[in-house]
């Protein structure tokens, strides 16, 4: 047929003088019903397309593609190929003509705005997986030789290559999403999804566009940032848009993004406090920090106002959101430090409480900012307290928990001097809040009023004005919660005690409150241990369950031994009317092996304290003689280290309180025969062993 052809008219005819016949006919054909006319009309389009002029080619811009992008589909394989050939030939073509160096300004400009809107919406957004990668690789082409003619089409074509990021995306990417999720491997499954992405011509496409963006289409590309960053679903979408936002901070951000800036910063915190995708999130927090840098003072107040809120309104199990606001806060620390000072009185507290978050991921977030701007607790101690005062007082338990565990650490972090104005206000927030029933998690705030009130003993030693009240008050608290009946929240009431005990007689030595203490600790210290029930309830898991309730028992019991020990006076009178009660309960306690040795160790911790505290006028041979009985048993434990040294240090303690008597008399010879032997098998304690030995051969 070629030959008849060229026999008929010359080749140049054809291409010149009959161009305009043979294009109509073709472009009448190529949606034939016949396939072999299909296929013929694509393979005389490829053919005729080749070095034409644009006059010729750019009235049949819109038909040769509408119409070669449907055939593309055609159900016969050969057609598809011809199609493919034909598409390939209009590509060059078109960009020929669309390349300013080589067309005329006006005529390429015209065409591109014939040839984009076909190819972003009928190509790029097309099912066909070949009509999608000729159209993404005719485009890329498209931004490289169109360059500054594409200024109009920018925010278009941002959108579709952003689109087209997640749309060409295999599904089974997706399916490995999904399945990546429910394996707890959700953000690995992300970052090999981006990377993927990031490499990809399309990425770098689209910061070619980044060199036309000026005055003329700033307003566009933003309005469609916006949209991309608010409204898209896929991932690839919202990470290269929050991207491609911080490139053109970069690269345009005082020239033509400031006056914007306000709004994408607000659109951006919404959409990062809603996301489900930790990539998201965290791309979201470091735009927003990038974005910063060219913000208002206002609105970056209004930025740290609305996080926190969203941090201090999230509920418990929301530790997405907070994160969000500890990565914001943080990437804003790193890109826009010398922005953020000036507000460090509207940040700091929030940081130093979130620093106490639950959540392990979002506690570094947090404690990575605080390292980051590292403030001076005493410069922001009255905005740190006011948050911690109104937190306590939430009616968020979880708010209360953090505000507990921020308190204690304000007491080991700050001097006692400077906390003055404001402890005695906190003592009553916190006692207040220990008052009601009993809420998961209220151990903190127990917790936290005997490390607030330990930390702070100089200043209530220096000031008596302070310490009677906040004496009284802490202790009536105290004594209230220990009474409360859920046995693990009682331990840390009694070991609040303990710590409140310790040191208020450490600030007074006439401190005297055991006969307070001692109606709260007899049912406790005198409680026996359970029985195991016979016959058929006994089965496994009751008794495991037996086990359980005995184990916390003695925990229980031990934290009130805890307690007897530190609330054992000097006072000689006290020590009188109390000694023979407390003894009993002590030794027969210490001197029962078959109790944990946990409780053993915690018992012979509360004698040696009573005896080193005791008056030796009180004690009697009776007394000695029943107090080295119940260490004996003890001193010569083989399984349990702790248990021998805490029994020789209070042997210790009898012997320092026993100088200069004969109450040893009658127990010399058991005491040194138990400790010879306990040399034997503890040998790494010859020396303190040997000193006591000494001791007790001279008297």
């Amino acid at each position: 047929m070629s030959r008849i052809l060229e026999s008929l008219v010359s080749r140049k005819d054809i291409h010149e003088k009959f161009f305009e016949p043979i294009i109509l006919d073709l472009l009448e054909n190529v949606w034939n019903r016949q396939w072999r006319t299909r296929e013929a009309s694509c393979r005389g389009i490829a053919d005729i397309l080749v070095g034409k002029k644009v006059e010729q080619i750019e009235p049949h811009l819109e038909d040769l593609w509408e119409k070669l992008f449907r055939v593309a589909d055609d159900s016969k394989d050969t057609v598809r190929e011809a199609a493919a050939s034909a598409l390939k030939a209009l590509g060059n073509v078109s960009l020929r003509i669309c390349d300013p160096t080589k067309t005329r300004h006006d005529k390429a400009s015209h065409s591109i705005e014939k040839i984009l809107p076909y190819v972003c919406k009928k190509g790029i957004m097309s099912s066909v997986e070949e009509i999608q990668a000729f159209s993404v690789e005719f485009i890329c082409d498209l931004v490289k030789s169109a360059s500054f003619l594409l200024k109009p089409q920018v925010a278009t074509l941002l959108e579709v290559l952003m689109t087209s990021l997640t749309e060409l995306e295999g599904a089974s990417m997706n399916y490995l999403q999904v399945h990546a999720e429910k394996m707890g491997m959700q953000e690995q499954a992300e970052a090999m999804r981006l990377n993927m992405t990031t490499n990809s011509p399309i990425s770098d496409t689209i910061k070619m566009l980044l060199e036309q963006i000026d005055q003329s289409n700033i307003k566009e590309v933003i309005s469609t940032l916006e949209t991309l960053l608010s409204n898209s679903v896929g991932l690839q979408t919202r990470v290269g848009a929050a991207k491609f936002t911080m490139q053109l901070a970069a690269k345009h951000g005082e020239e033509l993004l400031k006056p914007f800036v306000s709004k994408l910063l607000s659109k951006i915190k919404t959409s990062a406090l809603k996301s489900k995708s930790p990539s998201v999130r965290s791309t979201y927090a470091q735009c927003m920090g990038f974005l910063c840098r060219h913000a208002s003072d206002s609105a970056i107040k209004r930025l740290l106002d609305g996080l926190s809120e969203a941090y201090s309104k999230s509920e418990s199990d929301d530790s997405a959101s907070r994160g969000v606001v500890g990565h914001a806060l943080l990437e804003l620390a790193r890109a826009a430090s010398h922005r953020l000072q000036p507000l460090y009185k509207d940040v700091v507290p929030l940081i130093f409480l979130a620093k106490h978050d639950s959540d392990k991921e979002t506690q570094k977030a947090f404690i990575d900012t605080w390292q980051e701007i590292g403030p001076s607790l005493s410069l922001y101690l009255p905005q740190i307290v006011e948050l911690l005062t109104s937190s306590l007082s939430s009616a968020s338990y979880v708010m209360k928990i953090k505000a507990a565990n921020a308190t204690e650490t304000l007491s080991t972090s700050v001097n006692s001097s400077d906390l003055e104005p404001y402890f005695m206000n906190l003592v009553q927030v916190l006692a207040g809040n220990l008052k009601g029933m009993h809420w998961n998690g209220k151990e903190a705030l127990v917790s936290a009023i005997g490390t607030f009130v330990n930390g702070n003993k100089d200043l209530l030693k220096a000031k008596p004005e302070i310490s009677k009240p906040v004496q009284e008050l802490v202790l009536t608290v105290i004594t209230g919660e220990c009474k409360k009946k859920n046995k693990t929240y009682k331990q840390q009431a009694f070991h609040t005690f303990s710590v409140l005990l310790e040191t208020f007689q450490e600030i007074d030595e006439n401190f005297d409150f055991l006969e307070k203490a001692w109606p709260l600790l007899t049912p406790i210290l005198e409680e026996e241990k359970e029985e195991k029930t016979e016959g058929k309830e006994a089965d496994a898991e009751k008794d495991a369950e037996r086990v359980a309730k005995e184990k916390l028992r003695q925990s229980v019991k031990s934290s009130a031994l805890s307690v007897l020990g530190f609330a054992w006076p000097y006072n000689t009178d006290t020590q009188q009317k109390f000694i023979s009660d407390v003894l009993a309960v002590l030794t027969k306690t210490t001197s029962n092996v078959g109790n944990l040795w946990g409780l053993r160790v915690a018992s012979i911790n509360a004698l040696t304290k009573v005896l080193s505290k005791i008056n030796p006028s009180i004690l009697t041979v009776s007394m000695v003689h029943l107090v080295v009985s119940s260490l004996s048993p003890n001193l010569l434990d083989g399984k349990v280290s702790v248990v021998r040294v805490a029994s020789l240090k209070a042997v210790s303690s009898l012997l320092a309180k026993t100088e200069g008597t004969d109450l040893l008399s009658n127990v010399k010879p058991t005491l040194i025969a138990n400790i010879e032997e306990v040399e034997k098998i503890f040998p790494g304690r010859h020396y303190e062993i040997q000193t006591l030995l000494e001791l007790l051969r001279k008297r």
